[in-house]
């Protein structure tokens, strides 16, 4: 029977293999994700709920343009952001655009809900029947 120290050593030694190979799975699907990226990509950030398409790449990160129920902004994001992304057309991506500029230049929304929330779920529709 293995002694107490024995078994934590034993533990220690795992957990430091563990480590090591969840590095290398992460590397290796960071790798996967990078190839099937490229700049013009749309996307649905499923989290929260806005549209980014990629404009430029760098290393393994990505300049995009970011639309929202409210704004249209630029940022920057990680392979690991991707990760919790959906690929949607360039025309969807479109369509969102031309949405939140309408509901933009027309602030007094009276409709039942916003040309943005309308294009949105016509979106995760045609996500949903992909699945």
């Amino acid at each position: 029977m293995e002694t107490l120290e024995e078994l934590k050593e034993k533990f220690d030694k795992l957990n430091k293999e563990r480590s090591i190979l969840f590095k290398k799975i992460r590397k290796l699907e960071n790798q996967e994700t990078l190839k099937n990226v490229t700049v013009g990509n749309c996307y649905l950030d499923i989290w929260n709920n806005r549209f980014v398409k990629i404009i430029a790449i760098d290393n393994d990160e990505f300049c995009s343009i970011i639309i929202d129920e409210y704004s249209i902004t630029r940022d920057w994001f990680t392979v690991e952001d991707v990760k919790n992304w959906k690929k949607i057309t360039s025309h969807q991506f479109k369509d969102i655009y031309l949405a939140v500029m309408k509901d933009i230049r027309d602030p007094d929304l009276n409709y039942p809900e916003s040309n943005w929330f309308t294009v949105y779920k016509s979106i995760m529709n045609s996500i949903n029947k992909g699945d």
